[in-house]
């Protein structure tokens, strides 16, 4: 409520610097921590029914995530140290994630309304720039979206209707 009554507790934490994101249907949200210690960041799964928390992501570096839908989310994972990290996509029903093969950071991809279409800004190798890509989350298929001709280096995607717009971050 507005006054800070009717509070319920879900569940203890463990560590007071979690990220807590909830699902779109709000029976679900995952938690996991902005930095990793020891080289593992895991990502927990909390119902926020019952208030069991579950390890949904327990290997690698793990410091975003982002829901799909319901049953689905994005999260981008470091190993060692390399950057950028890679985006994979987790369905929490299945259990498991598929690698998107993409390299870039949670910052630059955006989704359309309906959850099936994924555009990233992606460094291309062969130049200093970023270069744009959809991923067909269905079926995991990946095509060319816009090959700019200038420097580019987009942060803040956002999608209006089929359009990406973004932040150029010389």
């Amino acid at each position: 409520k507005a006054d800070g009554t009717g509070f319920r507790t879900i569940a203890d934490v463990f560590w007071p610097d979690l990220i807590v994101k909830a699902a779109p249907d709000g029976l679900h949200a995952l938690l996991y921590r902005p930095q990793a210690t020891d080289g593992v960041n895991k990502i927990y799964l909390a119902d926020l029914t019952t208030g069991a928390i579950t390890t949904t992501v327990g290997q690698g570096n793990n410091t975003g995530a982002v829901w799909v839908s319901p049953t689905k989310f994005i999260f981008m994972q470091t190993q060692g140290n390399s950057y950028p990290p890679r985006l994979y996509l987790q369905d929490i029903t299945a259990g498991s994630a598929a690698d998107l093969k993409l390299d870039t950071t949670l910052d630059k991809v955006v989704l359309d309304a309906s959850g099936r279409y994924l555009y990233a800004a992606v460094a291309d190798p062969a130049t200093s720039r970023d270069s744009f890509v959809r991923v067909d989350l269905t079926d995991l298929s990946q095509s060319d979206y816009f090959k700019p001709t200038d420097e580019i280096h987009a942060t803040d995607l956002l999608l209006l209707g089929s359009t990406v717009y973004f932040l150029n971050s010389p």
